[in-house]
């Protein structure tokens, strides 16, 4: 049977994280280019409605999408249900097949102002944003949710069951609280409450960055899918391997040459959308090479080399001269 948001047909139960200052279009046609159709749905990074709702340029702009890119997901975080309709008819004049809702950004920021994981102490709250935008808007709403505030208050299933209730199309589900931030381990058999008590899909987030932990987390779950963040930033053909693995495909896992081809791929992304900005290209590349590289000892040398490189020409020459080198693979960590 095929999984879907509503009226939306995914092509596959791996979906893209939202992660903010990562997930851009750039990003998105990265894991793209990795990984084909072994990709569910593309989400952006999450923007703020405040921001949308004073036509801010940089908000608009994170909206932006490729033409090929589909089913594509644009996520908000606020509090105000006006602005959250309002941004929400923005994000679909501009391309999305689904709306998002951010419960649960740790971020002081977010939370400061009654957004993200705040909303986590208010499920009431985010069952009216979720109904007035289901009333408001023409494609699926979903909601991104913590576990709760702290240990003390786990309003998951609390909130997973009012938003149903109120018309989302889908919950998503990182089973760790706001206090925990990234610490400490995902609680995937949270997951698994939550996929029992909804009749809509549920979608598990947080430390499936391998086959080793996709077999451990995610198979037992009963969750409809799966969302790769982190995972996905160390090793952007994660969604290709899991696929693979999900279908009992075997293939080697990339060479460190194909990986470190992909920064070539990013800069021209970089380029093409900030062409003025040469020191943001540097910046950006070197930030993907130390998220990819960042805990793997057996690239410390180049590692160190790409990162202490002075422009982008420098850092690509590196690269080119991967070619001419005997293939390197890495072990399936992920």
């Amino acid at each position: 049977m095929a999984l879907r948001i509503g009226s939306v047909e995914l092509g596959s139960h791996l979906i893209l994280a939202p992660m903010s200052g990562v997930t851009d279009r750039i990003f998105r046609r990265l894991i793209r280019h990795c990984n084909g159709a072994d990709v569910g749905l593309y989400v952006t990074e999450f923007i703020s409605v405040e921001c949308l709702w004073r036509e801010n340029k940089r908000s608009l702009f994170m909206m932006r999408k490729d033409v090929d890119e589909s089913p594509f997901c644009v996520q908000l975080y606020g509090r105000e249900v006006h602005h959250m309709v309002a941004a929400g008819r923005l994000a679909v004049d501009r391309g999305a097949q689904i709306v998002d809702i951010n419960c649960g950004c740790p971020a002081p920021k977010v939370v400061r102002r009654g957004g993200g994981a705040a909303l986590m102490k208010e499920p009431e709250h985010i069952a009216r944003i979720v109904e007035a935008m289901v009333e408001a808007l023409p494609v699926p709403i979903t909601v991104k949710l913590r576990s709760g505030w702290d240990d003390e208050s786990l309003t998951y299933l609390e909130a997973g069951r009012r938003a149903q209730e109120a018309g989302a199309s889908a919950v998503a589900l990182h089973p760790r609280t706001r206090k925990a931030l990234y610490k400490g381990e995902a609680h995937w058999t949270l997951v698994g409450e939550l996929a029992a008590a909804l009749d809509v899909p549920v979608f598990g987030s947080g430390d499936v960055v391998d086959t080793e932990s996709y077999q451990h987390l995610f198979q037992p779950s009963g969750a409809a899918g799966v969302m790769l963040g982190r995972g996905a930033i160390q090793n952007p053909f994660l969604f290709r391997e899991l696929g693979r693995f999900g279908r009992g495909e075997r293939s080697p896992p990339p060479s460190l040459q194909e990986k470190f081809q992909l920064l070539r791929v990013y800069y021209e992304g970089l380029r093409e959308d900030y062409p003025e900005r040469p020191k943001l290209h540097l910046g950006r590349v070197k930030n993907l090479v130390n998220r990819m590289t960042r805990d793997r000892p057996q690239v410390g040398d180049l590692r160190q080399r790409l990162l202490r490189s002075q422009t982008i020409d420098a850092l690509l020459l590196l690269v080119a001269e991967m070619d001419a080198s005997e293939p390197v693979y890495l072990e399936a960590t992920g």
